[in-house]
């Protein structure tokens, strides 16, 4: 059985900002299919946001945060869940 994991923002940054990183290692045992990922819309609009802040001035191509975004739309495990009032 795989791992079931959730990765924090900040890995999918890491992995935005420094190709072949720690956070790009753990992008790619996913994409190895070696964990099952869990994300949220919540959490790829958080990805969207900070990864266009941040791109004019680490350098971060427009096209990968595309790709990376795409990816988890196609492969991860979507969680859907609302805000409790």
């Amino acid at each position: 059985m795989k791992p079931k994991v959730v990765f924090d923002t900040n890995i999918y940054i890491r992995k935005l900002i420094t190709p072949r990183g720690g956070g790009d290692k753990l992008f790619a045992l996913f994409l190895r299919k070696e964990i099952e990922l869990y994300t949220s819309r919540y959490q790829l609009e958080e990805i969207a946001e900070v990864a266009q802040r941040l791109a004019p001035d680490k350098g971060i191509p427009e096209a990968e945060i595309v790709a990376v975004i795409g990816k988890l739309i196609s492969r991860a495990n979507l969680v859907i869940f609302a805000f409790l009032k």
